[in-house]
């Protein structure tokens, strides 16, 4: 998709700088006047998707207890979140570990004391103004960890492209600065490639939470932002 825009960028530049198609063909790249320049460009928008990693880890003397515990509060979780609107495809179980717990004591370290279990679900939703509502629900219920919160693009392409023809036309005011200095005009495009197209992800990891009487304070989601470069060979008379 990248090199068919590119390319489609390329046939507008071509459009824009009309050139005598038989004479181009028969000079070479020697011979042209070209100059060549990096445009850059940078858009930013506010997601429209968050995935939260909720952790549920728990300790018991026993294996069945300590399943059986998580278990309880891991479906307990999941219905909380159901309750507020978020349907069962967009719950996740991402991992599950379960380990036993040995003895600190070095005279007894190879005896099992009890075991841990551990489970994060994965809640995703287009709605970001509910992130903090979810979490607050999530920890209610029994979740005792947040692993992480990541905010994203349901369509990061839309983004791509508008940051890849700003860096077009990034490119094109600055042929036409450096060309008019030298006393040159630019009348056509050689070559255009991509040389970056990088969007800058909004995510944040290993929350440290506790249960609290007062209203937690709302996450704020920011912007995403996409940064494009393009490398253009122009030619100028």
């Amino acid at each position: 998709m990248k090199r068919l825009f590119l390319c489609f960028c390329l046939m507008i530049l071509g459009g824009l700088f009309p050139l005598n198609l038989a004479h181009a063909d028969a000079a070479t790249a020697d011979s042209l006047h070209t100059i060549s320049v990096q445009g850059n460009a940078s858009y930013s928008v506010a997601p429209d998707r968050a995935s939260i990693a909720i952790g549920i880890t728990n300790y018991a003397v026993t294996a069945k207890e300590a399943q059986a515990q998580n278990a309880a509060i891991a479906t307990a979780v999941q219905n909380k979140l159901k309750e507020l609107g978020i349907t069962a495809n967009n719950i996740q179980t991402r991992n599950y570990t379960f380990y036993p717990v040995y003895n600190n004591d070095s005279k007894h370290s190879n005896e099992i004391k009890g075991y841990t279990a551990d489970n994060t679900v994965c809640i995703t939703v287009d709605d970001t103004s509910k992130i903090g509502i979810l979490i607050d629900a999530a920890l209610e219920a029994g979740a005792n960890k947040v692993n992480s919160v990541d905010f994203s693009l349901k369509n990061p392409q839309d983004l791509e492209q508008k940051a890849l023809s700003a860096a077009v036309n990034n490119a094109r005011e600055k042929a036409d600065l450096l060309a008019a200095a030298a006393g040159k005009q630019v009348i056509n495009v050689l070559s255009i490639s991509e040389t970056q197209a990088h969007i800058q992800s909004r995510s944040f990891e290993n929350f440290a939470v506790a249960k609290l009487d007062t209203p937690r304070t709302p996450i704020e989601a920011g912007d995403i932002n996409m940064q494009a470069s393009v490398q253009i060979e122009f030619v100028m008379n």
